[in-house]
């Protein structure tokens, strides 16, 4: 694909790694010119960078550098993405209402002092969240624990992991003691409300009458 990206057929198999439940992983899903170019943008916006418990974070949707065609095949690119890992549940495309991509957020992420479980969806303002998307940008010592599924995913450069958000998929980052960076692109598909489907449909229509 344009722009530093694979064309989605060249995603490897996720089911060479065995895989529990609804998670699948797919290598080089971002080539190393797109991570590098992410990787960058971090370490640019120094004064846009808001710190979390795990994380430091540039949210790369409001970046105010020009790149505004780079972020919008990044969201085709997830969106496309989460149709294959349809595919590889064995479930229609179709079978939720789609609204769209969440924020593309940039993180670099930090030991906390404690162990850290995450659960993406926590309430009713998150459960907009249909699927997760989380791509590691450069390659390291440090996995992401999905530790009820009984699988730790390693970082490597370019590989996506996606898995469904709920409180069902907790996970932590686990990086063994080491103090490498490492940086992730993370976001969401979120559910979409089917009476603007249906409203967005019929525009359409309208247009091309």
């Amino acid at each position: 694909m344009e722009d530093g990206r694979r064309d989605s057929e060249a995603v490897a198999d996720a089911e060479q790694f065995t895989i529990q439940g609804a998670l699948r992983i797919f290598d080089q899903a971002l080539t190393p010119e797109i991570c590098s170019l992410l990787i960058d943008t971090f370490k640019l916006n120094l004064d846009n960078q808001t710190k979390k418990e795990t994380f430091i974070e540039v949210n790369y949707s409001d970046d105010a550098e020009d790149q505004d065609e780079v972020k919008q095949q990044l969201v085709d690119f997830c969106l496309t993405l989460q149709e294959h890992y349809m595919e590889h549940l064995k479930l229609p495309s179709g079978i939720f209402h789609r609204a769209g991509v969440e924020k593309l957020r940039i993180r670099k992420l930090i030991n906390p002092k404690e162990v850290v479980v995450t659960v993406d969806t926590r309430d009713a303002t998150s459960s907009i969240r249909a699927v997760g998307l989380l791509f590691f940008l450069n390659t390291a010592e440090t996995k992401v624990q999905f530790f009820r599924q009984n699988v730790g995913v390693q970082a490597e450069e370019g590989r996506a992991v996606i898995y469904p958000p709920n409180w069902e998929y907790p996970y932590r980052f686990d990086n063994n003691g080491e103090s490498e960076d490492v940086f992730v692109l993370q976001t969401y598909i979120h559910y979409g409300d089917p009476t603007q489907v249906t409203e967005k449909k019929a525009e359409i229509s309208e247009k091309n009458a």
